[in-house]
């Protein structure tokens, strides 16, 4: 099922598919630079391209520039670094977005840059050592079941696509099989994984019904298996493609 249908035959996903349009808008936005040429003394931007990607952003989703004012003004003293977003780390300046909101923002603004950088190193198809992405060290919140034991994860924030163990949490490591449970979802091709010990969780569909190219949208449109995760008590580790965490 593709974004056009699921629009149709669940309306209830209207208004999060149209946020993920203005999404997709916003990463085709020229940036200055190629991110992964630069030195490792940075914050994923590049203050000359600041101002181009805030207005755009205040443009695509509405906002007053007014807005956005703290926000660039952090980027440009450097109090933000979106290398430390993927852990969870927001950084801290005075603004009226409400701080969830503010995670959300910060997360597509930032999804552009790591992309830039995930274009220009490439390291798809690699062993992700500690069970987080090579690019920006984020935990997967998506995984794709294949054939011989194999199994590939997608990282939300840059692309990138890796292997880690068939078995196991990558948020805590945890291997111990009773301590991770298999959830499967009814009317659906996913299951969720569901780790015990650090009360994570990320969604995981075989590989014959998903495709490879395709992974942000499978983790869009599987939104309804978030919510069931997180009824019963699990978190998501990493946003979905619009930036939502806390969905249930």
């Amino acid at each position: 099922m593709n974004i056009d249908e699921v629009s149709e035959s669940m309306p209830y996903m209207k208004d999060v598919l149209e946020l993920y349009g203005k999404v997709k808008e916003f990463e085709h936005i020229d940036l200055n630079y190629r991110y992964g040429t630069l030195d490792n003394d940075y914050h994923a931007y590049i203050k000359e391209d600041i101002d181009n990607v805030l207005d755009s952003f205040s443009r695509i989703f509405s906002l007053s520039p007014e807005q956005l004012v703290p926000v660039k003004e952090a980027m440009k003293s450097g109090i933000i670094d979106f290398m430390l977003l993927p852990q969870g780390d927001t950084a801290a300046f005075a603004t009226p977005i409400m701080s969830e909101e503010m995670l959300s923002l910060l997360y597509i603004i930032s999804r552009m840059y790591f992309r830039s950088i995930r274009a220009s190193i490439n390291v798809d198809n690699i062993y992700w050592e500690e069970g987080r992405c090579p690019v920006c060290n984020a935990v997967p919140a998506l995984s794709v079941l294949e054939e011989e034991a194999r199994r590939r994860y997608y990282c939300s924030f840059c692309g990138t696509i890796g292997f880690y163990k068939r078995i196991g949490c990558p948020n805590c490591h945890n291997e111990d099989p009773k301590l991770i449970d298999i959830i499967y979802v009814d009317d659906t091709d996913m299951r969720i994984d569901a780790c015990n010990q650090c009360e994570s969780y990320f969604k995981s569909v075989d590989v014959s019904k998903t495709i490879l190219q395709n992974l942000e949208e499978t983790d869009i449109l599987s939104l309804p298996v978030d919510i069931i995760a997180q009824n019963k008590g699990y978190k998501r580790r990493s946003p979905n493609p619009v930036g939502m965490l806390n969905i249930a």
